[in-house]
């Protein structure tokens, strides 16, 4: 007997279900986009614990009769192809005839569906792939599906699933996104009982970018509109002093289908590179509108990737509609007014440049003793001048050895306004004065951030945060405030920055804590607080390019030779070399 078989039914569906259903974001992605093929014009989402246990998906679109609706959980059956030939020619959003029994085959479904010419609705429950009930049933026009349980029957799919609010955040996106792409339709999403996110459907983009954006982003974004032969892109994009340290923000859709493309990422990138600063991404969406038989979705069964006939020609399409946009020039301009429904208290509060704590211009910055009272103490006034180098003294709170190790120093020197070196117990020393630092702060924060005082700002400042920022925020709070920040919630997600750890005085405090918040995505506490120390201490070091005065070098070199753990910074870089007297003797040839 051979040893090749037939798999049962049940095994096939759970194998082909395992391509097209990942995690819970694919549930609602493609029930998302069955709405929007059935001409949806209200759409609510409502999940629970990251949509493991339960995600509602209901519409007002054209629904199914009973035929319809038990043809749908048959794979591959479809009412969007007819042909092969179809398939070069694709304008729906689906169109394989596998998401409903993929989903169907590893979850607890219900589907209650009416046309508007039926005069009741059907009610069909499936669970694990086999029909338990189907009911008449009277329901208002469209479509409601519910799914529980998600993964119940393969529980090695289950446990490799992440953190709820992890699950949530990649649905969060999607809604975001489809949101976007279709401002003609109104989209609410629910966390359980509470909303999160919801747009009218009025088909006002620039509403839909300001709820998914925040208006505050919105107001520093340009309009993209560009024609190259038959490719146009459109879009938004933020100037070079809206940015953020990752690129979650950077949505890419192609005929409004929202897609993942690594042809289109290089575009913006290299489209970019020399306007925006270094390791600081743009908030931008653009959506490629192409002939359909120029592209590819049919590449994968998520749907989720696309492969372009002339990618020359689209990556010059995206490239010169953003490059466009630059070499312009900035002059400011006021975007159109924004409905009242979304304007909020504070939007005219100037926005400062990243470069501002990126890209310090060299000042010059008398130096006068600091001890750690400045920052463990009393609060007190602000100086003209800032010194990062004047935050932590180390000299003045250690004793015997520490100075002794201090007072050995040479002259230090500074190079290319990055590297110090100086002559130390027989070697020569060449350290990087930025990670140097950076390990200073660490040490000091970890060390007192039970003592860490808060100075309050003279101008209080407000930051803005979308959804997405707003559950990580929350995250977050707890370790900023013992850190020493003060934010008070003023609702519509808008947040007044009262005080902040006083070191950080003068730094660009909104786009800091919302790099932070972006940063630190482990859940463990302890490694949460560490990471954000570790994040506070590399924003407010001082950076590659700053000049320094003799006075500062010098001090900084003392701190950092009497701090714990010298010759790392907290990201495990290495901070100095050493180069041995006999050994530059032998450079030349003195022994």
């Amino acid at each position: 007997m051979g040893k090749i078989r037939i798999l049962d039914t049940e095994t096939i569906n759970k194998i082909a279900a395992g391509e097209v259903v990942s995690r819970p974001f694919s549930v609602v992605k493609e029930l998302i986009e069955n709405s929007l093929d059935a001409n949806a014009t209200k759409i609510r989402i409502t999940v629970q614990n990251g949509g493991k246990s339960f995600i509602e998906i209901s519409d007002d679109g054209i629904g199914m009769d009973e035929e319809d609706a038990q043809l749908s959980f048959i794979r591959h059956a479809t009412s969007k192809l007819s042909s092969v030939e179809d398939l070069f020619f694709l304008e729906s959003m689906g169109f394989r005839g596998e998401a409903i029994p993929s989903i169907a085959a590893v979850s607890k479904f219900t589907m209650r569906t009416k046309k508007a010419s039926s005069k009741t609705g059907i009610e069909i429950v499936i669970e694990g792939g086999k029909q338990i009930s189907q009911n008449q049933l009277a329901i208002s026009d469209g479509t409601l599906i519910q799914i529980k349980d998600l993964f119940y029957n393969i529980p090695a799919r289950l446990k490799y699933l992440k953190q709820d609010q992890t699950e949530f955040m990649h649905i969060l996106k999607f809604v975001y996104a489809s949101s976007i792409a279709w401002p003609n339709v109104s989209f609410q999403l629910y966390n359980g009982l509470k909303k999160v996110f919801a747009t009218s459907g009025n088909n006002n983009l620039e509403e839909v970018v300001s709820e998914v954006f925040t208006y505050d982003i919105f107001k520093q974004m340009r309009k993209i509109e560009y024609q190259l032969d038959e490719i146009g892109v459109t879009g938004y994009i933020s100037l070079p002093s809206c940015t953020k340290v990752d690129r979650d923000k950077q949505l890419f859709f192609v005929n409004k289908r929202y897609i993942q493309s690594d042809i289109l990422g290089k575009a913006l990138r290299n489209a970019i590179a020399t306007i925006f600063p270094s390791q600081r991404h743009p908030y931008c969406f653009l959506n490629i509108s192409i002939d359909p038989s120029e592209v590819d979705i049919n590449v994968h069964p998520a749907k989720m990737e696309a492969k372009f006939a002339d990618e020359k020609t689209i990556y010059r399409a995206v490239y010169h509609s953003v490059r466009n946009i630059f070499e312009k020039g900035f002059i400011p301009t006021q975007p159109e007014p924004a409905p009242e429904s979304f304007i909020r208290e504070g939007d005219d509060k100037i926005v400062l440049s990243p470069q501002s704590y990126y890209k310090k211009e060299p000042i010059d910055r008398s130096f006068s003793p600091a001890s750690m009272d400045m920052i463990f103490g009393e609060p007190v006034s602000n100086a003209d001048h800032y010194n990062p180098l004047e935050t932590f003294d180390y000299i003045e709170k250690k004793q015997g050895n520490d100075r002794q190790v201090a007072s050995g120093l040479m002259p230090v020197m500074q190079i290319l306004n990055t590297y110090l070196l100086f002559w130390h117990q027989d070697q020569l020393w060449v350290i990087d004065q930025h990670i140097a630092h950076e390990r200073i702060l660490y040490e000091a924060l970890k060390e007192k951030k039970q003592e860490v005082i808060s100075q309050e700002l003279l101008l209080p400042e407000t930051v803005f945060f979308d959804k997405t920022e707003e559950i990580l925020y929350h995250e977050v709070k707890i370790v900023l405030s013992e850190i020493g920040f003060n934010i008070e919630a003023f609702g519509s997600g808008s947040y007044i920055i009262r005080s902040v750890p006083q070191f950080l005085i003068n730094k660009n405090i909104k786009t800091m804590i919302k790099d932070i918040i972006s940063e630190t995505t482990e859940k463990d506490a302890g490694k949460k607080y560490n990471n954000i120390l570790i994040s506070i201490a590399c924003k407010a070091a001082v950076k590659a390019g700053d000049s320094l005065t003799n006075m500062e070098m010098n001090k900084l070199v003392a701190d950092w030779l009497c701090v714990k753990n010298n010759m790392s910074c907290p990201h495990g870089r290495p901070i100095a070399k050493t180069f041995m007297k006999t050994e530059i003797d032998k450079w030349f040839s003195r022994r």
